[in-house]
């Protein structure tokens, strides 16, 4: 499992660095495929644990809390 997650967070990372116009070795694609797959993670879980909602609405709603800085809590 650990293994398949730092496969896709590679690919990810190049993903982004490939976008960005960095290296993959920089820091920035790196946090940023990291804070994406936490995001996911967490949105993930919570609809498993109450799965109330539609996922694609949990999603965006994580993804426009992290684009907004994590503002404080509503």
């Amino acid at each position: 499992m650990f293994r398949a997650h730092a496969m896709a967070q590679d690919q990810l990372t190049a993903a982004i660095a490939a976008r960005t116009g960095t290296a993959v070795t920089d820091l920035y694609p790196q946090i940023v495929a990291s804070v994406v797959s936490a995001g996911l993670g967490t949105a993930m879980t919570r609809w498993v644990q109450h799965p109330s909602g539609s996922l694609v609405d949990l999603l965006r709603d994580v993804f426009d809390q992290i684009r907004a800085g994590l503002p404080e809590p509503r």
